[in-house]
């Protein structure tokens, strides 16, 4: 996904719903294309500062075959700065937002020896 300033993708970021904040981005939701922008707050607070190199290079995850995560699979640019990463979206809740009580801890094992 590619923006030729900085004003137009903030614009469109206007239009979307934020779903989540952490310590280095922010996940929007953009319900039209059901994908998830995950956008660095330092490119969000500051001038031409974007993602890592390493975050970048999305070729590391071609071929990789998992259902328990979700990746990336797509680069935000904003002129030439890569400001974040796109995933598909993927209804579901987060295990922070989940009353600990309330988790069959058999089906969390499960899932956990399944996810390795």
């Amino acid at each position: 996904m590619n923006f030729k300033n900085k004003s137009d993708f903030k614009e469109l970021l206007h239009l979307i719903q934020p779903l989540d904040f952490g310590s280095t981005a922010t996940i929007y939701y953009y319900p039209r294309v059901k994908k998830v922008l995950k956008v660095s707050n330092d490119f969000l607070c500051k001038e031409d500062i974007g993602i890592s190199q390493s975050s970048y290079d999305l070729s590391r995850f071609d071929g990789v075959q998992n259902d328990t995560y979700v990746l990336p699979h797509e680069i935000i640019v904003v002129g030439s700065t890569p400001a974040g990463i796109i995933y598909p979206y993927v209804d579901g809740k987060s295990l922070h937002r989940i009353n600990p009580n309330t988790i069959n801890l058999k089906e969390f094992e499960k899932s956990a020896q399944k996810a390795y």
